[in-house]
């Protein structure tokens, strides 16, 4: 975040998937240090996470191909 001024980012969606695997869909909304140009970023992303602690983070332009990922990763860890 620190190429970010004035940043904000909004979770539209959390799902906990279980197996320490959540997936979020999140729109990142700011400006990039020095410029004046505003962005607005709509992204999913997986997290897996352990003893409180978030142990991998992936982020996709793709919210599909997040979500599918974060279904995938639930599943190996059922199995």
């Amino acid at each position: 975040m620190g190429a970010y001024q004035d940043a904000d980012i909004e979770v539209e969606d959390l799902l906990d998937l279980g197996g320490g695997i959540a997936f979020v869909t999140a729109t990142l909304d700011g400006r990039l240090a020095d410029s004046t140009a505003h962005m607005r970023v709509r992204f999913g992303a997986t997290y897996r996470w352990a003893h409180g602690l978030i142990l991998h983070l992936a982020s996709y332009s793709d919210i599909g191909e997040a979500r599918a990922a974060a279904e995938r990763l639930a599943a190996e860890r059922v199995a």
